[in-house]
C-alpha cells in the first residue's frame, strides 16, 4: 500500500509538471504572437515617425503598407488570445493580457491621431511605445512563471533582448528624423545617446544569462556588414551633430541684436516698453545668448576660440551698453552720445566675430546621411536581432517539450 502511495504521489507530481511545462508550451507561442507584433508597431512607429519629419509626405506609402503588416500580426495575436485559456495563470496575468488588448485597440486612434495630424510625432511615438511597453510586460512577467532553472534563464536572456530591441526600433525613429531635418532637435542629441547606452546595457544583461550556443549564435548573425554600417551612420550623427552648431549661432546673433536694441532704445528714449520692463528684455535676451552659446560650446568644443571671440565681444558691448543706460538714467547726455559711437565700434567687432564662427560651422554643417538609407539598414540590424530572438524561442520551446516528457 506504502508504494502504491508514492506511485500514486510521483504520477500526480508528474502530470503537474507536464501540465505546468504544457502551459510553458503556450506561454511560449503567446509570446512569439506578441513579440512579432511589437516587432511589426516598432516598424510602424519608425515609418510613423519619419512621415511626419519628411517633406511632401515622403514615407507615406511605407507607412501605409506597414499597417498592413501590423494588421496581420495583430488579427493572429487576437486569433490566439481568443482560441486559448489563460486563467488558470493567475489574476495579475489576466489584467496584463486585458491591457495588452486594450493597447491592440488604440493601434486605430493612434492612426487616426497620425492621419488628422491632431498629435504631435514626439505624441504619437509615446503611445505606439506605450503600446509595446505593456506586450513586452506581459511577455516579460510570462517569463518568470517557470521554475525550470534553465528554461527560466533561457526566458531571462529573451526578455532583455527584446528590452534591448526595442530600444534599437526607438533609434531608428528617433535617428530618422535627425537625419531628415540635417539637425539635431532640442533634447534629441540627448535622447539618442540614451537609447544606444540602454541598448548596450540589455545586450551585455544578454550576454550574462544566454548559453555559449546562443551567445556564439547572435555573435554569427550580427557580424553582418549592415552592422557596421549602423554604426558608421551613428558615429557621424555623434560627431557631426548636424545643423545644430549653426542654428545655435543664429539664435545666438538674433538674441544679442535684441540686447543692442534694448540698450539703444532705453538710452535714446525710443522704447514704448518703461525702463524696468526693458531691462528685463534684455536680461532675457543674454540669458538665452549665453545658453546658447554654452551648448555651441559643448557641441563644438575644437572650436573653442571663435566661440570665446563671440562671448568676449559680447560682453564688452554689453557692459558699455549697461552703463550707456545708466548714464541716459542720471541724465548725462554727452556719455551718452560718446558711448553710442563705442557701441557701434564693438557691435562690428562682435558682428565680424559672428560671421567667422558662421563659416567654421557652415562647414561642419549637415549630416551628410541619407534618411532611407538609414531606415533600411537599421532595419536590417533590427531584423538581425529578430533572428536571434527566434533562436531563443526555438530554445524554449525544445526546453519546454523535454521537460514534458522527462
Amino acid at each position: 500500500l506504502l508504494a502504491l502511495a508514492f506511485a500514486g504521489n510521483w504520477v500526480v507530481e508528474s502530470y503537474r509538471a507536464y501540465a505546468a511545462m504544457e502551459d510553458m508550451d503556450r506561454l511560449v507561442r503567446l509570446s512569439v504572437c506578441m513579440s512579432t507584433q511589437v516587432h511589426e508597431v516598432q516598424k510602424e512607429r519608425g515609418t510613423t515617425r519619419v512621415f511626419f519629419g519628411s517633406k511632401q509626405g515622403r514615407f507615406k506609402r511605407q507607412m501605409a503598407e506597414q499597417r498592413k503588416s501590423t494588421d496581420a500580426t495583430r488579427k493572429a495575436l487576437r486569433s490566439f488570445l481568443s482560441s486559448h485559456e489563460f486563467g488558470m495563470l493567475g489574476k495579475v496575468f489576466k489584467q496584463d493580457l486585458g491591457n495588452s488588448l486594450t493597447q491592440l485597440e488604440l493601434i486605430d486612434d493612434i492612426r487616426t491621431k497620425v492621419d488628422n495630424r491632431s498629435a504631435t510625432s514626439e505624441k504619437v511615438t509615446e503611445l505606439y511605445t506605450k503600446h509595446n511597453e505593456v506586450l513586452l510586460r506581459t511577455i516579460a512577467r510570462m517569463t518568470k512563471l517557470s521554475d525550470q532553472a534553465d528554461f527560466a534563464i533561457t526566458a531571462a536572456a529573451f526578455d532583455v533582448l527584446l528590452q534591448g530591441k526595442e530600444k534599437a526600433g526607438l533609434e531608428r525613429a528617433v535617428l530618422s528624423v535627425a537625419f531628415s531635418h540635417d539637425i539635431f532637435d532640442p533634447g534629441v542629441l540627448r535622447q539618442a545617446a540614451s537609447l544606444v547606452t540602454a541598448q548596450d546595457a540589455h545586450l551585455r544583461d544578454f550576454m550574462g544569462f544566454a548559453s555559449p550556443t546562443q551567445i556564439a549564435f547572435y555573435h554569427e548573425v550580427l557580424s553582418s556588414p549592415v552592422v557596421a554600417e549602423v554604426q558608421r551612420m551613428r558615429d557621424i550623427a555623434f560627431e557631426t551633430v548636424g545643423n545644430r552648431p549653426h542654428q545655435l549661432l543664429r539664435d545666438a546673433y538674433v538674441n544679442q541684436l535684441h540686447v543692442r536694441n534694448g540698450l539703444f532704445s532705453m538710452s535714446a528714449t525710443l522704447s514704448p516698453l518703461r525702463p524696468s520692463d526693458e531691462f528685463s528684455n534684455v536680461r532675457r535676451h543674454t540669458s538665452a545668448f549665453h545658453h546658447k552659446i554654452n551648448e555651441l560650446r559643448t557641441l563644438v568644443p575644437d572650436e573653442e576660440e571663435c566661440i570665446d571671440a563671440i562671448t568676449q565681444s559680447f560682453k564688452a558691448l554689453h557692459d558699455k551698453g549697461t552703463w550707456m543706460a545708466d548714464q541716459h538714467v542720471e541724465g548725462d547726455v554727452e556719455s551718452v552720445n560718446t558711448a553710442m559711437l563705442e557701441i557701434d565700434t564693438l557691435g562690428k567687432d562682435l558682428g565680424k566675430n559672428f560671421k567667422i564662427a558662421g563659416e567654421i560651422m557652415k562647414k561642419r554643417s549637415g549630416f551628410g546621411v541619407d534618411t532611407a538609407s538609414w531606415f533600411a539598414a537599421t532595419t536590417k540590424r533590427i531584423g538581425l536581432l529578430k533572428k536571434v530572438e527566434n533562436k531563443l524561442v526555438d530554445d524554449l520551446r525544445s526546453l519546454a517539450t523535454a521537460h514534458q516528457h522527462s
